[in-house]
């Protein structure tokens, strides 16, 4: 199943608002796992994956903001049970 969870065209300040609430509750849902009682090993690779998306959304910001006046955004989840 497809889900299409963002399509169109947003200014750069729309843009970043709406990226960034995206990053923002996926990395709240990392830090929650890193709270449950998961194996050191796990811990860590939440946390890298916590600094991956940091990194990744400093990046993204930079692209948005010297990209104009307007983006395309488009993003759909693959879902598979």
């Amino acid at each position: 199943m497809k889900f299409q969870l963002i399509d169109g065209l947003y200014n750069t300040r729309e843009a970043l608002e709406l990226l960034g609430d995206l990053v923002r509750v996926k990395m709240a849902y990392l830090e929650n796992r890193i709270h449950a009682s998961l194996s050191e090993e796990d811990i860590k690779l939440v946390e890298n994956r916590i600094k991956q998306l940091q990194r990744g959304w400093s990046e993204l910001q930079e692209q948005v903001r010297s990209s104009g006046l307007s983006c395309r955004l488009e993003s759909s989840i693959e879902i598979a049970c």
